[in-house]
């Protein structure tokens, strides 16, 4: 036991520590979205490393988030690149968020698709994807899978992913339990971060929905979506059976001629830089 305070929430500052790097990710969404157009919008972006990323490689990027800590350390990381970036911020609700315009290109990474328990969250969520995709346009989405054996019962523990300062230790302890009747993942990660003058603990509980690859596609054909896609992972590879995640793109149908603006659809989307 430790007296230490746990607080309930990982501080966004250090979310990303046990993520692995992201550059891998990084190209492939930057390659898969040039053969679209220019303009993505990255939704749930965190704390902006992915949005960064793909503003570096010359993307004309919108981040959205609702949570203002991960999107005030998204604007510090980019005033500390000190670089003059297409890039632009934005706190709001993803499902309810209007944008000025469509895009060329959306992304949903991470394990975003997976918090979205309830049916109609996550139809309002695709909905609102689809509708600022331009005709044409497409989704990249990040999926949690769902285990074959319909089994996950068990303790992991692990490091930081990424390279900490001198002086530094973090560890996490991951508890997982899959109710496979309704393919929900119930967890609970230990965090400790010791730094040279004090130690920081953070308990955190979740829920997370997992999905087979039919059931994605069935849900985004049931959208409107077409020329839907997978992969396994960043190379390109196909899926594995003891993958956690795989990768779906699905374009929106072009049915209407260009130029030509149905009642209600947005214009041309300007960022500022």
């Amino acid at each position: 036991m430790t007296n230490e305070p746990v607080t309930p929430r990982l501080a966004p500052g250090l979310t990303d520590l046990f993520i692995p790097e992201r550059k891998d990710e990084i190209a492939f969404w930057t390659e898969l979205a040039m053969g679209y157009g220019r303009v993505v919008v990255d939704w749930h972006c965190g704390t902006g490393e992915l949005a960064l990323g793909l503003a570096k490689n010359g993307l004309r990027v919108v981040g959205v988030d609702p949570d203002p800590d991960a999107i005030e350390v998204a604007g510090a990381r980019y005033q500390a690149l000190g670089e003059e970036l297409t890039l632009t911020w934005l706190c709001h609700e993803p499902r309810l968020m209007s944008l000025p315009g469509p895009a060329d290109f959306a992304i949903l990474s991470g394990d975003i698709l997976g918090d979205y328990i309830e049916p109609e969250q996550r139809l309002r969520l695709l909905k609102n994807l689809h509708h600022h995709l331009r005709p044409g346009g497409a989704l990249g989405m990040v999926v949690p899978l769902a285990p074959a054996s319909g089994v996950i019962h068990n303790k992991y523990i692990s490091g930081a992913l990424r390279p900490l300062p001198k002086g530094v230790f973090a560890r996490r302890v991951s508890t997982l339990r899959y109710d496979a009747e309704h393919s929900l993942l119930n967890g609970q990660d230990e965090v400790l971060v010791r730094l040279p003058d004090e130690e920081q603990h953070f308990r955190t509980a979740y829920r997370r929905r997992l999905y087979a690859p039919d059931e994605i596609f069935a849900l985004l054909q049931g959208m409107g979506f077409i020329s839907i896609g997978m992969w396994g992972g960043w190379d390109k590879r196909s899926l594995h059976q003891a993958d956690s995640f795989f990768i779906v793109r699905a374009e929106r149908p072009i049915y209407r001629a260009v130029g030509k603006l149905p009642p209600g659809e947005p214009g041309p989307m300007t960022l500022m830089p």
